[in-house]
């Protein structure tokens, strides 16, 4: 069933930033200076980009393949209510506005109010599409250009600099926060929350092209043996180096994140079950070895793979239901083993 509130939240975004490219072109056409008139002509345009990204996010949610980003999405909801209210309010003030020190004052209440969490939040999610541009460093590179404006031009106008300084930690602080609900801090991975979203629209995405995918559900062998014996702190590196090998051994379209204390959730498009086989082993064999530099470790791998089907996250539940089953196998059978589809390490 479609997300009725995520689509609410997204029109309101498109509205904010439909109203901001209005005000810019405004200006621009207000300011005598080339300089200023080429500069607002490109926030202008910068910001019709924004849009565009809105309505990508608006037709996926009509497919029902966005995931719930946010916990409180009313309370987003009603947020962004107040935040179109004051756009449109800027937007009645700028047809009045033909000084500088003015256009660029009304111009960082527009960006305070457009630079929310939930954009940022939005902007994340869509980096996780295949064959997307970054839209975080665009958005960065939009606002830089703005700070980089307001000491240029305000450089006699203390208040115009302070206005630039405040914009950069905001987008610092969203950033920071959205960073934070999405990747698990010891690793720098998803966490469950953060890969489970990221998922969602690359299974889609498989679902379409009829693409094979596979779940590989690792585990670190005896990691409570690690910590009794060599500390807490010993642990969390070991959890680290795993994450990191894992991380820099499967590809760049394959995702991974913690899955949950020392397990990893590693997600693999278009493959075939002798491929999910044949990089599971590899996995295994890298930590193995490569652990005993460190502290020795091994890890136990379940996985699965197959088509998705009409349902797609029940598919997926399933699929990674089927990884953890097979987990337990490779674990009964005496653990530092793979274990898919009826196909056992043998070690």
């Amino acid at each position: 069933m479609r997300d009725e509130v995520i689509i609410d939240i997204l029109n309101r975004c498109l509205a904010a930033d439909s109203k901001a490219v209005l005000i810019y072109s405004h200006f621009a056409g207000a300011s005598k200076k080339k300089s200023l008139k080429d500069f607002w002509r490109r926030m202008s345009a910068v910001e019709e980009k924004h849009t565009s990204y809105w309505r990508e996010l608006l037709k996926l949610a009509r497919e029902d393949m966005l995931p719930q980003l946010f916990e409180q999405p009313y309370k987003v909801k009603e947020e962004l209510d107040k935040v179109q209210a004051k756009v449109e309010e800027l937007l009645q003030e700028s047809e009045k506005i033909t000084n500088p020190a003015d256009m660029f004052l009304l111009a960082f209440r527009i960006e305070f109010h457009i630079l929310q969490p939930a954009l940022v939040s939005f902007l994340n999610f869509l980096e996780t599409l295949p064959n997307q541009e970054s839209p975080l460093e665009d958005y960065k590179a939009h606002l830089m250009e703005f700070v980089a404006a307001l000491n240029e031009y305000g450089a006699d106008k203390p208040e115009l600099k302070l206005l630039g300084e405040t914009v950069e930690r905001l987008w610092r602080d969203n950033s920071r926060l959205a960073m934070m609900s999405n990747t698990d801090p010891l690793t720098g991975i998803y966490n469950r929350r953060g890969m489970l979203d990221a998922l969602i629209p690359l299974v889609y995405l498989a679902h379409r092209k009829k693409l094979a995918v596979g779940v590989l559900i690792v585990d670190i062998d005896d990691f409570k043996k690690v910590n009794d014996r060599h500390g807490h702190r010993a642990g969390d590196e070991v959890l680290a180096w795993v994450a990191e090998t894992l991380k820099s051994n499967i590809r760049v379209s394959d995702v991974i994140g913690r899955y949950g204390g020392e397990e990893f959730l590693v997600y693999l498009s278009d493959v075939n079950t002798e491929f999910i086989f044949k990089i599971a082993e590899k996995l295994r064999r890298l930590i193995e070895s490569g652990s005993r530099q460190r502290i020795p470790v091994t890890i136990s791998i379940g996985g699965a793979g197959g088509m998705v089907q009409k349902d797609i996250e029940d598919d997926l539940q399933a699929l990674i239901s089927k990884a953890d089953a097979n987990l337990y196998k490779a674990k009964a059978a005496g653990k530092n083993k793979v274990a898919i589809n009826g196909k056992l390490t043998k070690v």
